[in-house]
């Protein structure tokens, strides 16, 4: 029974997310530790990568999230501003 929980709640999380595929959004971005890559989260919790680039972290972006990466459960986005007011 627990394991059909889970297989559901992934499904709705997908399905969740794969409802705002091809859409803009504002991102947080975050600092981490990966050496390539950053991720952020969108105002709705959707989490994203970019390639890492250090003058975006703890500042929000306008971005189009793109294709979903299964291996680290987020959207790849491409940056659509430069900066955005809060």
């Amino acid at each position: 029974r627990n394991e059909r929980l889970r297989i559901l709640s992934q499904k709705k999380l997908r399905a969740f997310y794969q409802s705002f595929a091809e859409t803009e959004k504002r991102v947080l971005f975050e600092h981490n530790t990966d050496e390539k890559l950053m991720s952020g989260f969108t105002d709705n919790y959707i989490k994203v990568i970019a390639p890492k680039d250090e003058s975006l972290i703890n500042t929000i972006k306008e971005v189009r999230l793109g294709k979903y990466n299964d291996e680290l459960e987020a959207f790849e986005v491409e940056i659509i501003t430069e900066s955005v007011l809060v």
